[in-house]
């Protein structure tokens, strides 16, 4: 676990590991984990305004009615700020790999009761709720990985949540993949 961690870590702009499979445990740290699961149950408060996520409820909403913790609070407010950033996900300069290919798996399992499912109840609830998600599910990761929310936009979120409820529904996972172009990522059913 400790040498895919490293790996991912160490993947850094768009530099990509060609065939790896990380597993979503390996990840995801207990207290994000825990950040997740509350992101995911409040999703409906996600939405999209233009290509920026936005959250509509006050820190006391989320300290009171959801449970976050002053860290919890301050994480979200920082995942939302690097899920605005475009400028993260800018076009990489002439000495930084670019690779297409799998970037991560998330097995059936995975979808259903590990660490991804935040990510299927997320996918029920609509493309913002997902992509709130996601960008908290994402913030473990550097690379292609964590590009900004925004630039992945609302109709990748939209394709997103689809294919995370086919794959929960015939019993498979699902492949993330970078791409040249924009999104830089694309999702299959495997």
């Amino acid at each position: 676990m400790h040498a895919v961690s490293r790996r991912i870590a160490c993947s850094g702009g768009i530099a990509v590991m060609l065939g790896a499979i990380v597993p979503a445990h390996a990840v995801a740290a207990p207290e994000q984990s825990s950040l997740l699961q509350k992101v995911a149950q409040m999703g409906e408060r996600f939405r999209w305004e233009g290509n920026r996520l936005h959250l509509e409820a006050s820190t006391g909403e989320l300290r009171h009615r959801h449970g976050f913790s002053s860290a919890e609070i301050h994480e979200l407010r920082a995942v939302l700020r690097r899920a605005n950033d475009t400028s993260r996900a800018s076009a990489p300069g002439m000495d930084e790999v670019v690779a297409a290919g799998r970037l991560l798996y998330l097995s059936h399992s995975d979808l259903t009761v590990g660490t991804a499912a935040a990510l299927t109840a997320a996918a029920e609830v609509g493309p913002a709720a997902l992509a709130a998600a996601w960008a908290t599910f994402s913030a473990a990761f550097s690379g292609p990985l964590g590009f900004a929310t925004a630039v992945l936009g609302g109709a990748f979120f939209a394709d997103f949540a689809v294919k995370i409820l086919q794959a929960v529904a015939s019993g498979k996972g699902i492949g993330i993949y970078s791409q040249f172009g924009l999104p830089p990522l694309r999702v299959e059913v495997e």
